[in-house]
């Protein structure tokens, strides 16, 4: 299960990309917001995101709804595609239906880690990435920060994929694993503000877009 849509200079086989994309994004207002268009490049605001993600992981599987049109989202036609059967009950439920298919997977079980990204990060630099990715192992959770804030990808070793499938449907994602193995976090400095940098809003694509010219 091998994404083409780049060429991958660092192709970390052992670690899957996993982008969280189930989402309703009530705040954004009007309109689906994976689809809304990043300026700089012109595809939708989950498209950029994959992008970037892409180029650092040759294997990178998008989560959606049960009802979701890929193509619709943007979202590249060779990727690997996870359906959230639980998606209306929020971000962790999406995440154990996730990790649930990911462990069932006959390839996708054998990697040493993930990197579990939110689909609304298209600000991302791919360097950050890879600075996370040379710290992964099974035993570690690896976190970007920027000026002290946490951010994302998080990298989860396969140590913690049974807790991140058992995330209780009214979690807000996978924060509780983190907090519940703080001495296993490794938080990786970088100096790139994408990694905190999620778009809630219309005004904050717009600001970001600017930003990113």
């Amino acid at each position: 299960m091998t994404n083409s849509e780049a060429t991958v200079e660092s192709p970390h086989r052992q670690i899957l990309g996993v982008v969280m994309a189930a989402g309703y994004s009530s705040r954004f207002g009007a309109g689906d917001k994976r689809m809304a268009r990043w300026p700089a490049t012109g595809r939708t605001l989950l498209g950029e995101t994959i992008h970037q993600l892409r180029q650092v992981l040759a294997d990178v599987v998008v989560v959606i709804r049960p009802d979701d049109q890929p193509q619709s989202l943007g979202i590249p036609d060779d990727s690997d595609i996870i359906r959230a059967r639980h998606a209306e009950q929020g971000l962790g439920a999406s995440i154990a239906d996730a990790l649930g298919a990911i462990q069932a997977s006959a390839t996708w079980s054998q990697r040493h880690s993930l990197a579990l990204m939110l689909g609304d990060m298209p600000t991302i630099q791919p360097t950050s990435v890879r600075q996370l990715l040379q710290r992964a192992s099974r035993q570690h959770i690896v976190r970007p920060t920027y000026q002290g804030r946490p951010g994302h990808p998080v990298v989860f070793g396969r140590t913690y994929w049974p807790a991140l499938q058992q995330l209780p449907a009214a979690s807000s994602g996978a924060r509780q694993v983190i907090q519940q193995h703080l001495s296993h976090v490794l938080h990786i400095a970088v100096d790139d503000p994408g990694v905190v940098q999620d778009i809630d809003t219309l005004e904050a694509l717009t600001a970001a877009s600017r930003r990113s010219v």
